[in-house]
């Protein structure tokens, strides 16, 4: 079972934010590499890796293999 935010088809076309819980977004989190091949491998890939806090959406790196992840994780 993956995490869900509700966020309406109504929200979504007036463009409104939605808040995530923190507790919800700390589920989503992955710690370390360790952690995150383990996720990596239940969703696949290729995936993306962003930064928990700061970056402003810069850092977000595109993961394609397994190979690559423990570079892209910093």
């Amino acid at each position: 079972a993956g995490l869900v935010a509700q966020w309406s088809e109504e929200d979504q076309k007036l463009q409104q934010a939605i808040s995530i819980p923190l507790e919800t977004y700390a589920q989503g989190c992955v710690k370390d590499v360790e952690e995150g091949l383990e996720v990596a491998m239940r969703v696949g890939y290729p995936l993306m890796i962003k930064a928990a806090e700061g970056g402003g959406g810069k850092g977000i790196r595109k993961v394609e293999a397994a190979e690559e992840f423990s570079a892209c994780f910093r």
